[in-house]
């Protein structure tokens, strides 16, 4: 049985809908070049002294969030104990996590994420799902470390190179990519609904992420195990091609499989060029509801040409270039006679 969540927050503190919403406003007498313990900076939020409030228009005393500079102490003893790292990391590690919140205004479940991690003091691991908005990582990005469909809050920083949140830990996410039960997405009879599919298909970007990551630190033979995993187990007879399979595509020719990459990509050709020759056939009028999907089929027209001319493939650069030059007038930068059509 495990122990329960750590809290310091007494229930009354929550209760209801107290403390629903905490504006941030600048304590006068802290430095904003300084960053504060998010003990103190939880405590202060969740105090009914009247002193750590501050009065509203409507002449009611409000908690306010004093800071967005916050760190986390680190004890190094307690996180070798506890397995967060090992003795090698210490010489890098820093004595505290520094960040700045990326919101003026924390929301009762960001209150109770923050107070959480305070508490724990690294003695439980933390983890972030990787379908939330990246809002919700309160500005901790560089501090994630992605090992599947979560990041892991990490005592040092993970910046990543892709844009995304964290780095791939590739040890630990290429065992639970090759070793997880998928539920059977691959069966015949299996029926995905909308919700789902959507789900479903954003995983194939975590293949190709990890994959990449594989790639960068050399191993080539695990990368194309791991696209391999994401045809078998996320199968187009199920899952329908789309956007999202262009990165996996692209870690093909990446990882030296480029046969692999070449068949999902003439795929992703056939099926956008004849969804353009239905838009294009419709009226001007009907049209203009189709800008996305117009936008995104010039984009995978240009990013196949790209990869066929760096790769010297005259066959698929003959069949994509085409394309592009006649649907590229189609594209356009402006998303507003999108929205005015919906």
């Amino acid at each position: 049985k495990a122990d329960a969540v750590p809290i310091s927050l007494p229930d009354e503190a929550y209760r209801g809908s107290k403390r629903a919403v905490i504006r941030f406003n600048k304590k006068p007498d802290l430095d904003p070049g300084q960053f504060y313990n998010l003990k103190d900076v939880v405590s202060f939020m969740g105090s009914d002294n009247p002193s750590n409030q501050i009065r509203t228009y409507g002449d009611d005393l409000d908690n306010y969030l004093p800071t967005r500079n916050l760190y986390l102490p680190i004890n190094k003893n307690e996180l070798i104990k506890n397995g967060v790292i090992t003795i090698s990391d210490t010489a890098t590690l820093a004595p505290r996590v520094e960040w700045s919140l990326n919101r003026s205004t924390i929301l009762k479940p960001n209150l109770l994420v923050l107070d959480i991690l305070q508490k724990n003091n690294w003695k439980r691991p933390v983890y972030f799902a990787i379908s939330v908005n990246s809002d919700e990582y309160l500005g901790l990005n560089d501090y994630l470390q992605q090992e599947g469909l979560t990041y892991r809050l990490m005592p040092f920083k993970n910046k990543s190179s892709d844009g995304l949140p964290g780095k791939v830990n590739t040890s630990i996410m290429y065992d639970h990519v090759m070793n997880f039960w998928w539920g059977g997405v691959d069966k015949d009879d299996v029926y995905l609904d909308e919700n789902i599919l959507r789900m479903v298909s954003n995983l194939r970007s975590n293949f190709a992420r990890l994959a990449n990551s594989l790639i960068i630190e050399g191993d080539k033979t695990k990368a194309i195990k791991v696209l391999d995993k994401c045809i078998e187990v996320l199968p187009e007879k199920n899952v329908p091609y789309s956007l999202l399979m262009l990165p996996v595509a692209q870690a093909y020719y990446k990882a030296g499989a480029p046969d692999k990459g070449k068949l999902i990509l003439k795929k992703l050709v056939n099926w956008y060029s004849d969804n353009m020759q239905y838009i294009t056939s419709l009226d001007d009028n009907y049209r203009a509801y189709y800008r996305r999907d117009m936008n995104e089929a010039v984009y995978i027209f240009s990013q196949v040409a790209e990869l066929a001319n760096e790769s010297k493939d005259k066959e698929l650069e003959n069949t994509v270039k085409p394309l592009f030059d006649k649907y590229r007038p189609y594209y356009t930068f402006d998303q507003r006679e999108e929205e005015s059509a919906e």
